[in-house]
Parts: structure tokens; C-alpha cells; sequence
């Protein structure tokens, strides 16, 4: 913890009633520090204490004027109060403290009059009051807390990214300084620190009564995000860093990874095996040493010259590769590295001298550079044009830096949390450059807030292969979601220290129960330093992998509507219940459960040799997935043997499911009317796309296109109703509207 001695910004002086407003720009002094206040919206509000607003561009929100916002000012001796029609502001004119109301006025959102916010020693704080409902969500992926964390009241989260390896714990941390919370009377709301230094949120550990900011660097500089509910929230920070990239359809699939594929014969055997196996498979990876030197882009002799065939070859086959660039380093061995040197894409220690570090001993790019996009291009342009589908971006903390490391953008205290997002950005911008339509994709393990917006799925790191590991895996998912980081993904089975238990049989165990984890995640991989196939630990766990692997691939029209509301409003797909339920005090701390989308509850097993559990069901009629069993909301144990993960279906959920050129559509109708929009599109970056929205009653269902740019050849309408399954069929032909009667 760190020790604060505490300023009171102009407690000596006499209140001022002078303000100057210019515009949505508020700004109040007090002796030599400036207060600005920024209308973004009518319930969103930044707030900027400084002595002088002068800032470089913020590395998360790209547009920092907004459009007019309608308010009004009250001026009395000691309060400010800025009116918008969502909010009200209170600024203490003596202290700059910063309140925030309800419209009314009356019913307080969040306080920091009875604290304060200002500078320590040179570093910015914020101290604001706790209320004893209040529970907080997001701040991204944490590395530090065993069996991982949702709810984060009680602890303290430090930003300061790095991968650590610990049993029972991620590895890889992502330092979203953005975090949700419940609220009190006033309700929810949320706050984004746009601040990439060193950052440390106690959330009430050291006291009951407030919870605090800290950095140590960087100006006090804040977004407040009124809510009420969650989802209003997460829909204004994401319009306000970025919306999440709309993914290539084949990410979704399953991605198969090892560490590594040596040869194109043995990736032939890989994909051959699962295909005769039926096992589904739309991508694979290769590893970090597939390049000729580390790094120079160039196919290693061992692949025989065949990448760019083999590459198209498999594309045709649906099958798409992402290759490592073996972290941001380039050796100084390599062919390009004098080069580079030239152009002067390396990070130094200030005195001119390049910084060698990460696993390999590389001398580290400096993604501030104004040449390195160009530079790199020259050497990886190639790789594109031979088809590969993205990169991984691996080691991007990064790792090894030494702390003297300058960027041409500054120093490591600055650029150190936000070094992924810039190497993300540049490697989204190459491509997106050299193709207008293409939609990126990049796996890396850490970023900052507004990487979500550069085609980034996060995977968790190296992580262990036993399962207090693996239980840590889903509330770091669950709270990346609730950061506005929504793709994500995990080496399924571990990815250290061998087999779990040092044999295939008990790692398969594993492994088949981590899967059907991974099967409801945003992305579903696979990868081992050993073997990491489905097919490779014994005939039942690869049978109940290629059950769950085929039921995703059904389910991609379910994913990818949902992931385009995801691209429209930040929602991501998979939920913690709390984010659905916000009013329910049984789902403040469930983190061993989510939701994917907004109908299906996913209950995973996460102990060893374990084959019940209890499942909490919130308000409504719920049905097994498997069986059409029907629950009410309430907390049951149920079995699940080693091959199953409990899977629950809301009353009124539409789920639409591929079967070649049709298209099935499960049906679960309550008394209340539901609606689905299906969503399909020609997967490029702005893309041409059908919107189909499916409105179902007790007595009809009824289905609109928005056109005919992409229809399934008929509808098979799946009835779920008293244990029994009812099927009709709906031909399509160039009408845009169908209408059928039960």
C-alpha cells in the first residue's frame, strides 16, 4: 500500500463563484489547480484536474470533442451544480470535489465531497465514498487473485501488466483501468481512468467507508458513466474507446494449437485425423519457431518451401492459420535487424543503446515509432499475401523490459500498460491498409482499454494444467467482458508442465472437462506444450469433445448475432448473470456460472472426479438443454457425469442452429411474445448483411428479412413445449416475410 499524505486542494482559500464555460467546457479554479469538467453526453462526464489542460492524445479515446450537450449552471457560494436532463453535478468550489445526482437532484449516484482527489508527492489520486451495497466489476484480467475474482469489493487490483505464472491463478494480466459498479441509493454507474501509468484501486480493503484511485504518473483524469443498468454502461464506454471488431466467421470455429508444428506433414496428419474423426476444425496455429531466424518473417527451410500452396490449400478447405511473431523482439542476429536499427524502430535505455529482452533475447521494436508500420510491412506483407488468417501476438507486456526502457512516445512508465495496444493497433492498421475489407484478427495476452476495437481476441497466458487453474479461467472471462474486452480465450487443458498428474488418462479428464468450458467461451482453443488434439487421451473423451465441438459449430448463427450486438453496443457474449440479473442479490458473486448470450446458462464442472454440482436458476422457467427437463429459478444440485456440462435454456429463448443450407430454429415460447434478430453478413470490415428478425407467440411465429442478400433455403421450426418437441418447416423464396400458425 502506499503512503498518502492527503491534499486539500484550496481548503485555506475563500470560496470563488467565478467559472468560465465555453461550449460542453466547464472549468473552476482553485489557487493553481484547474477543475475542467467535459459534457461528453447528458449521463457522461469527464472529469480533469490539472494545473494546466494540456495532455498528449489519449491512447484509448480516439475523439476527444463531443457533440452539444443541453445543461444548465447553478451557481451558489460554495456549490457549482451543472444540470444536464440524466445528471446533476456538484463541484465544490473550495476543494474541486466532485459529486454525482440523479436528475432530480435529490438521490445521490456516487460522493466524493466527504473525500477528495488531487496529488500525493507528485502522484494523482481519487478517493471516493463506499456505500456498504456497493460491489464493483471489470478492471479487466487479474493474475493475482487465487481461483480468480468477479465481484472485486474488498480488494485491491494493481495495473501494471506482466505475466506470472502461479497454480490456481491466470497468467496473463490485462489492466483495464474501467470498472462497474452497483451503486447505492442512486444505482449503478461506472468510471474509466484514462491513465496508463502504474495504477493501484482499493476497493474498499484498507476501509469500509471509501474506496480509492492511485497512479504514479499521469494527471487526474476520469469518465463517469451514469447507469442504472450495466448494459447502458458498458454500451457508453465502448462508444466512447471503441466498438468491439465484428470477428472473421471462422475464429468462432475451433482452433487447434500446439507448442509446435515443425512440418506441414505432421499439420497434414492433424487436420486428415480430425476430419475422419469428425471433429470440427475452421483454424490452427503456429507457434513462435517456425521463421527462419527471431524474428525475420521468413519460412524456416524445414517447410519445404510449401506454405503459400499449403496456406490456400487449406483456406479452400476452411481452414485458416495465425502464426506467432515470437514477441516483439527482434534478434540481433537476424537479416533484418540492421535495418530496423536504420529506421529506428527499437526502444533504448535513454542513451541510445538498444534494450534486449523477452524469452528469446531480442532487441525490443518500439511500436511508438512513426516508421515502424512501414518497416514492418516491408517484411511481413509477404505472409498476407500468402493467405494467413492474423497473428499471435505473443509476449506483448512486454515481456522482460527493463524499467530505463524510453519509447519515442516516452517513457516505460507510460507506455508500458499500453505497449499491446499500440503493437495491436499497428499490426490492425497494416492490414486493414492493405486490405479495405479485411477484418483482422490478433490473439495476444494483455492490453488497455480501447484494444478492443483492433480485432484482439486475449487468451490467459502460459496457464498450468490442473483444475484450481482451470476454475480461474472463468471469472477472468466474465470480468475481460464486463471491461469492454469481449473476444477471449484460454489454452484449454493448461498449457504447463507437462500432463496433468505426469499421465494422458487423468490430463485427458481434464482436458474433456476444460473443453466443454472453452466450447461456451467467446473463442474455443486448444493448446499443450505436449499434445493437445481431442483425439489424442482415449476414445470416450474424444467422443465427448466431438459432441460439444459439433453442438458450437450449430450454434455459429446463435454466436454470430449475438457478436454482432456485441459490435453495436459492447455487450459481450458471454455474461456474468449479474450482468442480466443486476437486481438480484443471489448473483452479485457467482463466478462459477455465466450466460452465453442472453438465454443459455452455462454451469461448468471445474473439480476433479466431480459429477453433480449445485446450479443456481434466477427468476423464470428454465430447461436442460439435453433433456427439455423443465426448472423454475431457484438453486438445484444436479448430476453431470464426466461427458456433460450443464446447459440450461430460458422460456423464450429463439435459437437459431446451422444444418447445411437451412437453417433450424429451437423455439421455447412463453406467454409473453420473444424476438431474435438473426444476424448474416459477407464477412467483410463494413459489410453487406440480411438482419432476420424471428417474433414468436404461443400462436404463431413470424419471420421478417430485411432482404434477400442471404436466406437459408427453409426454416425447420423446433417447438420445445411439455417434454416433447414439435417440428414444422417454412420454404423460402424470394418473399421477405413468413407467417406460420401453431
Amino acid at each position: 500500500m502506499w503512503l498518502l499524505v492527503v491534499l486539500f486542494l484550496g481548503c485555506h482559500q475563500s470560496p470563488s463563484s467565478s467559472y468560465i464555460k465555453e461550449g460542453n467546457e466547464i472549468v473552476l479554479t482553485s489557487g493553481k489547480v484547474k477543475l475542467r469538467v467535459d459534457l461528453v453526453s447528458s449521463d457522461v462526464v469527464r472529469i480533469w484536474l490539472a494545473e494546466e489542460h494540456k495532455k498528449d492524445p489519449s491512447f484509448a479515446v480516439e475523439r476527444e470533442s463531443w457533440d452539444k450537450v443541453s445543461y444548465t449552471i447553478d451557481d451558489t457560494p460554495n456549490i457549482l451544480k451543472i444540470k444536464t436532463k440524466d445528471l446533476s453535478i456538484r463541484i465544490n468550489k473550495s476543494s474541486l470535489s466532485v459529486d454525482f445526482y440523479q436528475e432530480d437532484d435529490k438521490t445521490p449516484i456516487s460522493l466524493g465531497d466527504t473525500s477528495h482527489e488531487g496529488w500525493s508527492s507528485g502522484s494523482p489520486y481519487v478517493y471516493r465514498e463506499l456505500k456498504d451495497s456497493e460491489h464493483f466489476y471489470g478492471l479487466g484480467q487479474d493474475n493475482k487473485e487465487y481461483l480468480g475474482v468477479l465481484d472485486r469489493r474488498g480488494t485491491v487490483r494493481t495495473l501494471w501488466t506482466g505475466q506470472k505464472i502461479s497454480r490456481g491463478r491466470v497468467t496473463a494480466d490485462i489492466p483495464i483501468p474501467f470498472f462497474l459498479s452497483t451503486g447505492g441509493e442512486g444505482g449503478g454507474y461506472g468510471m474509466f481512468f484514462d491513465n496508463s501509468y502504474y495504477t493501484e484501486f482499493d476497493l474498499g480493503n484498507t476501509s469500509p467507508t471509501y474506496y480509492s484511485w492511485k497512479a504514479k504518473g499521469g494527471e487526474v483524469l476520469y469518465y463517469f458513466f451514469k447507469g442504472p443498468e450495466f448494459k447502458t454502461i458498458l454500451d457508453r464506454y465502448t462508444a466512447l474507446t471503441g466498438r468491439p471488431s465484428m470477428p472473421n466467421p471462422w475464429t468462432l470455429g475451433f482452433i487447434q494449437s500446439k507448442c509446435a508444428y515443425q512440418t506441414w506433414d505432421e499439420i497434414d496428419t492433424v487436420v486428415k485425423t480430425m476430419r475422419a474423426k469428425d471433429i470440427p476444425l475452421t483454424g490452427m496455429a503456429i507457434d513462435f519457431d517456425w521463421a527462419e531466424q527471431l524474428q525475420n518473417y521468413k519460412w524456416h527451410p524445414r517447410w519445404g518451401g510449401q506454405s503459400p500452396e499449403r496456406l490456400k490449400g487449406y483456406a479452400q478447405q476452411g481452414i485458416k492459420f495465425l502464426l506467432s511473431q515470437s514477441g516483439p523482439m527482434i534478434q540481433k542476429t537476424s537479416s533484418i535487424y540492421q535495418e530496423g536499427l536504420a529506421r529506428g524502430v527499437f526502444a533504448t535505455d535513454g542513451k541510445g543503446n538498444t534494450v534486449t529482452c523477452g524469452y528469446y533475447d531480442g532487441d525490443l521494436l518500439d511500436f511508438t515509432s512513426p516508421n515502424i508500420e512501414d518497416w514492418l510491412w516491408s517484411h511481413i506483407s509477404h505472409l498476407y499475401d500468402e493467405g494467413i488468417g492474423g497473428w499471435w501476438l505473443d509476449l506483448t507486456e512486454p515481456e522482460g523490459e527493463p524499467p530505463q526502457t524510453m519509447y519515442q512516445g516516452g517513457a516505460a512508465a507510460k507506455i508500458h500498460n499500453v505497449f499491446s495496444l499500440l503493437s495491436s493497433k499497428a499490426y490492425y492498421n497494416m492490414q486493414t491498409k492493405y486490405d479495405l475489407n479485411a477484418r483482422p484478427f490478433i490473439l495476444t495476452r494483455t492490453g488497455f482499454a480501447g484494444i478492443q476495437k483492433y480485432g484482439v481476441a486475449m487468451w490467459t497466458g502460459d496457464v498450468y494444467s490442473d483444475y484450481e487453474t482451470f476454475a480461474a479461467q472463468i471469472p477472468a472471462l466474465l470480468n475481460s467482458g464486463m471491461s469492454g474486452v469481449p473476444y477471449w480465450t484460454n489454452d484449454s487443458g493448461g498449457f504447463l508442465e507437462g500432463y496433468y498428474k505426469d499421465n494422458l488418462v487423468d490430463h485427458g479428464l481434464l482436458y474433456e472437462r476444460w473443453l466443454q468450458f472453452s466450447v461456451f467461451s467467446p473463442i474455443t482453443r486448444a493448446h499443450h506444450v505436449g499434445l493437445s488434439e481431442p483425439y489424442n487421451f482415449s476414445p470416450e473423451v474424444e467422443a465427448g469433445a466431438r459432441k460439444y465441438l459439433k453442438m458450437r459449430a450449430s450454434l455459429l448463427p446463435y454466436i454470430y448475432s449475438y457478436l454482432w450486438e456485441t459490435h453495436k453496443t459492447g455487450m459481450p457474449l458471454v455474461r456474468p448473470l449479474i450482468l442480466e440479473y443486476q437486481k438480484d442479490p443471489n448473483v452479485i458473486n457467482i463466478k462459477d456460472e455465466f450466460l452465453f448470450g442472453k438465454y443459455l446458462l452455462v454451469a461448468p464442472i471445474i473439480t476433479e472426479k466431480t459429477y453433480s454440482r449445485s446450479v443456481y436458476l434466477p427468476e423464470g422457467t428454465w430447461f436442460s438443454l439435453e433433456d427439455d427437463v423443465e426448472y423454475q429459478g431457484g438453486t438445484y444440485l444436479l448430476k453431470a457425469d464426466q461427458h456433460t456440462i450443464l446447459v440450461f435454456v430460458k422460456a423464450g429463448a429463439i435459437i437459431p442452429r446451422a444444418q447445411g443450407e437451412d437453417l433450424t430454429v429451437d423455439i421455447y415460447p412463453t406467454q409473453e411474445e420473444s424476438k431474435f434478430t438473426l444476424y448474416q453478413d459477407d464477412e467483410s470490415l463494413i459489410p453487406k448483411f440480411t438482419e432476420t428478425e424471428i417474433k414468436v407467440t404461443k400462436e404463431k411465429i413470424e419471420i421478417h428479412q430485411s432482404n434477400n442478400l442471404f436466406r437459408p433455403k427453409s426454416y425447420l421450426i423446433r417447438k420445445h413445449l411439455n417434454n416433447k418437441i414439435v417440428e414444422y418447416i417454412i420454404e423460402t423464396d424470394q418473399k421477405l416475410n413468413y407467417v406460420l400458425k401453431f
